[in-house]
């Protein structure tokens, strides 16, 4: 019997789909280029989706062993270092992705990210991180006896982010997904996808095409001065919205 070369992460993508209804084919591997991983379809419209899952490091693991071995454990973790396992998967999806949108250039691309370490790779602020980069206070400096004032917060202008107007503007979201149980109830098993949208995307991906009761969409907020942008989860209303 032939062995199911299938990730973890591959395994629970295909089980969301299946629980949702969707209509998705496993692309074949080529000899003479790389392509992404599924075409599905949902609501009438075709989306080509990578998975990939962030493995344990050493790091991880150590985190790992005492947690289960003390019952408690500390890290020490910087967001822009943690981010960069994110912005790895967004790099190496890239010529999968624009192989297979040379010949399909309407069609919505979603990279699936699955944090297979268990610790917290894909919550929200480290997707923002490695997304749109890390945050900066700009502080104007007054003379001798006046505090600083602060002038703005916000993205820093030369950082690390993945999304810009110049690059990946191919990737329509990134989506994490999530093996979640009910509190109430640990045998209450469910999976939920969180979809962060790239507001640079050439292709933009419909929230209304893909919906579900764990499925949530989110979008960067826009830039007011002087305050942080954060997620804002796009309202059931929204949904017939193209971003």
């Amino acid at each position: 019997m032939a062995r199911d070369s299938r990730t973890k992460s591959e395994l629970l993508f295909e089980e969301l789909c299946d629980g949702q209804g969707l209509n998705y084919a496993r692309l074949p591997e080529l000899h003479d280029r790389q392509q992404p991983d599924y075409e599905l379809t949902t609501r009438g419209h075709r989306v080509v989706v990578e998975v990939k899952q962030i493995e344990p490091n050493d790091d991880d693991k150590r985190f790992a062993d005492a947690l289960r071995s003390k019952g408690m454990a500390t890290q020490t973790r910087n967001p822009d270092t943690v981010a960069r396992r994110v912005r790895k998967h967004i790099s190496q999806s890239r010529s999968q992705f624009k192989s297979y949108l040379e010949s399909r250039p309407q069609i919505p691309a979603v990279l699936v990210v699955f944090d297979n370490a268990e610790n917290r790779y894909t919550d929200p602020y480290t997707i923002q991180t490695a997304l749109h980069g890390w945050e900066q206070v700009v502080l104007e400096v007054g003379g001798a006896g006046h505090d600083p004032v602060v002038i703005d917060r916000g993205f820093a202008q030369r950082n690390n982010k993945a999304l810009r107007e110049d690059i990946n503007r191919h990737l329509s979201a990134l989506a994490t997904l999530h093996e979640c149980w009910q509190l109430d109830d640990p045998h209450d098993r469910f999976l939920a996808l969180q979809i962060y949208h790239n507001p640079f995307a050439e292709v933009p991906l419909n929230p209304a095409w893909w919906q579900g009761e764990y499925v949530c969409h989110f979008r960067i907020e826009e830039k007011t001065p002087g305050r942080y942008q954060n997620w804002r989860r796009v309202a059931p209303a929204q949904t017939g919205q193209v971003p």
